[in-house]
């Protein structure tokens, strides 16, 4: 485990950190942080997004103590098997669902980096070199040129060195990412909403006949033996449209299987209509005949019975591919039981920065944006509808219901919208009083438009 003993500093006031470099597929780095604010009774975690798009989320650990507190975050293999430069934020949490701060830098990951023995402190350089509100994404190529101006000759890294690449080629031989881009199911029917819009990467159905009625066959209690010469898969999506592909079999198959991507179906148990005498190798199923070894059936019973040696042969289902599809996916074989791997959707950084990061998203459903200073939480909604005009001293207001009640309003801003476009953003006067909201203008004689209004506000019971 490679450690930077040096701590980093982390502005959660100013929601940036320090720019930080790691080899390309290295394992196991961590940085220390120490943040300007208090880090008790807080958890943390490091996410990094790729150049390709795709990202990493790894918890963090915070320690405090009587003499220090600081935050350490390992950088998973996942987040440096990709070269470039990514983005990383450092989130911290009262709980799962209550993110209270987060800052962002640059991660610069190539086959070489900075090392210790040339500087005291990479933490350092940046610092001279830049300032604290300057270590942003969109700085980026600046910061990337002076680290790049910074790089040892790999070649002439001795094997004592601390980061020599001899020692980085040691740690991460044999290491490969685990990175999970397919799911394998089994069942019949199979429902998913994880899939993408893509052919199946497996899709294997079982064949397994059946018999007729109940109890044990003779000749005064036929049981029919059920097998297939045909088989069908259902692929239904979330709307109940639904795509069928039917395979022929060579012939009539009481249990067997069939590897639909690849094109085979295999015979394990063959079927006579009528028998006749043959020669059954080995265990065998009648209409009218219970199975004992040694026996035979019934001259002109219906049998089923097990091949000596299973055969193969090749098979077209009808519109293929046969694919998952994106959103919800019920697939549903007529023959038996199935065996699918189906490619995953593939993940949305934006999305899940959206959900768990600190990019802000107005909503008009209420939702938890922050803690007040006594420690409760503070809700924000926007409201987009036509406010009712009621006009008060010499100001205008607007009067709307918010159907909530005991609350405080800590903070408020509304949009201007006139034929539908957006003009202007002003600052408001807002007051609750008995479930209504009254907004107003700071200027005098200045109406709200139909648009948008955006509260905050905290819950007095």
């Amino acid at each position: 485990m490679i450690v930077n003993q040096t701590p980093y500093p982390i502005s959660f006031e100013m929601k940036t950190a320090q720019a930080l470099t790691c080899r390309y597929g290295e394992v196991g780095r961590q940085y220390k942080f120490i943040a300007d604010i208090d880090l008790t009774g807080l958890s943390a975690n490091l996410q990094v997004i790729k150049p390709d798009g795709t990202f990493v989320i790894e918890d963090a650990s915070v320690v405090v103590t009587e003499d220090e507190q600081y935050i350490v975050v390992e950088i998973p293999l996942q987040a440096t098997v990709v070269k470039g430069v990514c983005r990383y934020d450092i989130n911290l949490y009262e709980d799962e669902d209550l993110m209270l701060y987060t800052a962002e830098g640059p991660l610069w990951v190539d086959d070489q980096l900075i090392t210790e023995d040339m500087i005291e402190s990479v933490a350092e350089v940046y610092g001279l070199r830049f300032p604290q509100d300057f270590l942003t994404v969109e700085n980026l190529v600046d910061i990337v040129n002076y680290v790049k101006a910074q790089i040892i000759n790999d070649e002439a890294i001795a094997e004592d060195t601390t980061w020599s690449s001899q020692k980085i080629e040691q740690e991460i031989s044999g290491v490969t990412p685990d990175i999970d881009v397919s799911k394998t199911v089994t069942g019949n029917p199979i429902e998913f909403s994880d899939g993408a819009d893509a052919p199946l990467v497996k899709c294997v159905t079982q064949i397994t006949g059946y018999q007729e009625g109940s109890g044990t066959p003779s000749p005064d209690n036929i049981r029919p033996i059920v097998a297939y010469s045909t088989g069908t898969i259902e692929v239904e999506d979330g709307d109940g449209n639904t795509t069928t592909h039917t395979t022929t079999y060579p012939s009539a198959i009481y249990r067997g299987s069939e590897d639909c991507v690849e094109g085979e179906v295999v015979t394990e148990w063959g079927v006579i209509a009528s028998y006749s005498g043959e020669t059954l190798p080995g265990e065998w199923i009648s209409d009218r005949d219970e199975y004992a070894p040694g026996t035979t059936p019934t001259t002109g019973a219906q049998v089923a019975y097990e091949l000596a040696t299973p055969t193969t042969s090749s098979v077209t289902p009808t519109n293929l591919p046969i694919k998952s599809l994106s959103g919800y996916t019920h697939i549903e074989s007529s023959t038996g039981d199935m065996n699918l791997e189906y490619l995953k959707q593939t993940y949305d950084p934006l999305a899940e920065l959206i959900e768990r990061s600190s990019i802000h998203v107005y909503s008009t459903e209420e939702k938890i944006v922050g803690k007040w200073i006594d420690g409760s939480p503070v809700y924000e909604m926007t409201v987009d509808k036509h406010l009712n005009p009621v006009l008060m001293y010499a100001y205008s207001w607007y009067v709307f219901d918010t159907l909530m009640d005991s609350i405080k309003i800590i903070d408020a801003f509304g949009i201007d919208v006139n034929n539908g476009i957006i003009k202007s953003c002003y600052p408001i006067i807002a007051d609750f009083d008995n479930g209504d909201i009254s907004v107003m203008h700071l200027r005098n004689g200045v109406q709200i438009a139909m648009g948008y209004v955006t509260i905050r506000y905290i819950k007095t019971s």
